[in-house]
């Protein structure tokens, strides 16, 4: 039996539905979704970050956000008309099958036809007295390696990490059947704060109830090495992509963004996090504003999820904690470029 979820009206008299353009589909997890849907009304972060794709165009398209639920499936429709919260919105059942079904390439589509006529014509020959059916007699009848080639051509044309597909196929057996080119690789790093805690010694005479006293950037960058190091065994079951392993979210991030990398590194004296991705192609604006928000989550959540709870043994110091987060206004996820951008305002203020 079928079930879906909707709001009924009560005798509507008709319907005039209007064009809306999804320009971004925010995924959601747990209890996140449920949270939203109760709250239509309450100031969003993700609405504030996104209000600006949010509007309506000359030819009376609707833009819109649409959150959807990765557990149900069900999804909000969302136009906030430069509000912080969903000032227009329309509860969306399935909207997750529905996005799947407008990514599929004409390929597929042609695929799913194809599977369709087969169930179609076995059912028929059921009919006629058969019982007993070989796929294969019916596959013989289609050119399904052809399909299944234009499937998947189509799925890498889309692909924000390539360049270029190319037909080599020639029909002669092991030869290949691409030639496909990369967009060329980049390097983006990006830096932030560390708060370096040390572990006091049991003669000393500390309250433990209080934090573990600090050190300071400076005076750990010595040890840069020791909590590399540190940080490689610990990080040790990740992938070649590193914390972009754990990526789901925005679907050209993880298709540009291939790894993201931890580590520290000293600059200009001090100690602090890096974060090293390789990016195919270049990243827009939004894109670039998505990864650093995952990446300011994975620092917040403890750096892989508790590398700030494993204990570092130095010489000077006795065992150190290092954390990638802080709850300060000056913590912050910079760029190389930014934080040299930010380091020459501060130089010329201290000019002035």
């Amino acid at each position: 039996m079928l079930q879906l979820k909707a709001n009924l009206l009560r005798k509507e008299s008709a319907y005039e539905p209007r064009t809306c353009v999804v320009e971004k589909v925010i995924p959601m997890y747990g209890r996140s979704f449920e949270q939203f849907r109760q709250d239509l009304l309450e100031d969003n972060l993700c609405i504030h970050k996104h209000k600006d794709l949010m509007y309506i165009d000359p030819e009376n398209n609707v833009h819109c956000l649409l959150f959807v639920d990765q557990n149900s499936g069900d999804g909000i429709l969302v136009e906030s008309e430069g509000a912080d919260y969903a000032r227009y919105s329309q509860f969306i059942p399935n909207a997750r099958a529905i996005i799947q079904q407008s990514e599929q390439t004409q390929a597929e589509q042609k695929l799913h036809g194809l599977f369709r006529n087969i169930a179609e014509q076995i059912a028929n020959d059921l009919h006629d007295g058969r019982t007993a059916f070989c796929l294969q007699d019916y596959m013989e009848k289609t050119d399904l390696e052809e399909l299944i080639r234009g499937s998947v051509r189509e799925l890498l044309d889309k692909r924000a990490d390539i360049q270029q597909v190319q037909d080599v196929s020639l029909d002669v057996p092991f030869q290949p059947d691409f030639q496909i080119t990369a967009k060329p690789v980049q390097e983006l790093k990006f830096y932030c704060p560390l708060t370096i805690r040390r572990e006091p010694d049991y003669d000393e005479e500390y309250d433990y109830s209080e934090e573990y006293p600090e050190i300071s950037p400076v005076a750990a960058a010595g040890y840069a090495d020791t909590v590399q190091k540190r940080l490689e065994t610990y990080c040790s079951d990740d992938g070649k992509r590193g914390l972009m392993e754990y990526y789901d979210r925005d679907k050209s991030v993880s298709e540009k963004v291939y790894s993201a990398v931890l580590s520290v590194t000293v600059r200009d004296g001090e100690l602090v996090g890096m974060y090293t991705c390789q990016v195919h192609g270049e990243l827009n604006g939004m894109e670039l504003e998505e990864l650093r928000d995952y990446l300011t989550g994975q620092s917040s959540d403890g750096a892989h999820e508790g590398f700030e709870q494993r204990e570092i043994r130095t010489a000077e110091y006795g065992n150190i904690y290092v954390s990638f987060w802080n709850d300060s206004d000056e913590w912050s996820l910079l760029t190389e470029e930014e934080l040299e951008q930010q380091e020459m305002e501060e130089s010329m203020g201290m000019g002035l």
